[in-house]
């Protein structure tokens, strides 16, 4: 039976990022990204990335993550192109289009006994100070939420109303891609 995979922040071709990860470059950082893909996905395996797929050639990126394994999704975050958060973000949905299955700014997935949302930003948190982009986050009316933005390596929060929010930042988990199971049960508290 195939599994679904949530993760966030690939950040693919950020030297920043992949420093700050721990890797000598973005080089680094993408190929061991791609080598853990490869490893953990099967073909007929769904992927819902949660956003910040690129940096850089994003182009190449893109085609080079169209030919990894799974079936990819796309949930935009504030640094992909066709988020409506840029001028002209349609004129740069296509590529994304042609690398994943879907791309939307939210989606809901349901887990047995368990709707939950997913969102590349959480209903509460940030990686600043101060909470950025929120005309973008989703409105906290108690249904867990699964999200990325943060690269918080903490991997449950609750929103001010109590929610429980699932970080699926490849900071809160480096070694491997979380399922839709194990987020459904750390929503859940089980």
């Amino acid at each position: 039976m195939p599994a679904t995979f949530l993760i966030a922040d690939t950040h693919l071709g950020h030297d920043m990022v992949a420093r700050l990860r721990g890797f000598a470059d973005a080089v680094e950082h993408d190929d061991r990204l791609a080598e853990r893909w490869h490893r953990q996905v099967g073909p007929e395996d769904h992927v819902w990335l949660l956003g910040d797929v690129a940096m850089g050639d994003r182009r190449a990126h893109l085609r080079w993550i169209a030919t990894w394994p799974g079936v990819k999704h796309l949930v935009l975050g504030n640094h992909d192109r066709p988020h409506p958060l840029h001028r002209n973000a349609h004129a740069h949905l296509g590529p994304y289009e042609e690398a994943f299955e879907s791309v939307q700014l939210a989606a809901k997935l349901r887990h047995p006994g368990l709707s939950l949302l997913l969102s590349h930003f959480p209903y509460d948190g940030d990686h600043t100070e101060e909470e950025r982009h929120s005309q973008w986050r989703l409105r906290d009316l108690g249904t867990p939420l699964i999200h990325g933005h943060t690269h918080s390596t903490e991997v449950v929060t609750q929103s001010a109303a109590g929610t429980p929010q699932i970080c699926v930042s490849l900071d809160a988990w480096p070694t491997r891609f979380p399922t839709l199971a194990e987020c459904s049960e750390l929503a859940s508290g089980r």
